[in-house]
């Protein structure tokens, strides 16, 4: 599962997940100046939200590292090749470094740093009047600037569970693979998905999924062998809704236990949060 995996890269320091997911450090330097308080949380907290990355905050980068982190960030001076190596040993693909100085006018300069190159990969710099916090759009704003358009597409995960092997998968029409599958699934949320699992001699499972960035549904798909009879046939085919939507948070897992019996679907959805 995506959250569980994210946790285990965190304490064993890996960066990239099995699925592709890229985790970031967000840290902060202050050069002298307490203007725009939190801003460095607040960055994290809109990465979270509407990016694709796994994000350590500032402050879960201090609990990770120790009290001596924010010294060690300053003795980098901004340099990506120190910046880079801090954020290899917090285990994390990139760095998105939040400083903050003030000459009357408080200067906010975001770089983003790849951890395996040691390298700066988008620098910006901006002017913020001194008593005035930036509002949380133009902090969207800025982060746009700073990251590619695929930075903010969020994902979600179907693991697909079957009883029969080499029966093939379909996602919205498209064949995905044949059964078991070696990874979930991981697809643009939110989205609604129509799964399809069939194999000569039995009875297809349909199931119409809603899925939530962040959340993973585990379907579990019994497939029954085909009834002789026309009839029964029709009575078994059916398609189910599987209401994700309904109830799954962003830290939740759902599983759907599903097969077909006449026209009644036996399964329920189970939440853990």
């Amino acid at each position: 599962m995506k959250n569980i995996a994210a946790c285990i890269a965190l304490l064993l320091g890996t960066s990239t997940l099995a699925d592709g997911t890229k985790s970031l450090a967000v840290l902060e330097y202050r050069a002298g100046s307490e203007a725009a308080g939190g801003i460095g949380s607040a960055f994290a907290r809109l990465l979270q939200k509407h990016s694709s990355y796994r994000v350590q905050s500032p402050q879960d980068a201090r609990r990770r590292w120790g009290a001596s982190l924010d010294a060690q960030v300053a003795a980098c001076s901004g340099q990506p090749s120190c910046i880079g190596a801090i954020g290899a040993k917090l285990g994390t693909d990139e760095v998105l470094l939040v400083g903050i100085s003030q000459l009357g006018d408080v200067v906010l300069a975001l770089q983003r740093v790849d951890t395996k190159q040691r390298s700066q990969i988008s620098r910006i710099a901006e002017l913020l009047p001194p008593a005035t916090a930036p509002a949380e759009s133009e902090l969207l704003d800025w982060l746009h600037e700073l990251f590619p358009p695929d930075a903010f597409r969020r994902y979600g995960a179907i693991h697909i569970v079957a009883d029969v092997e080499q029966a093939s998968v379909s996602v919205n029409g498209s064949s995905v693979g044949n059964t078991p599958l070696a990874h979930p699934l991981a697809l643009p949320a939110p989205a609604e998905y129509r799964l399809r699992l069939e194999k000569p001699g039995f009875v297809p499972f349909q199931a119409r999924i809603g899925l939530l960035p962040e959340s993973t549904v585990e379907v579990r798909a019994l497939l029954a062998a085909r009834p002789e009879s026309p009839a029964v046939y029709k009575r078994w085919y059916i398609w189910t809704a599987i209401g994700a939507a309904a109830a799954v948070a962003a830290t939740s897992i759902a599983i759907y236990y599903g097969t077909r019996v006449d026209n009644t679907p036996r399964g329920f959805l189970v939440i853990q949060r």
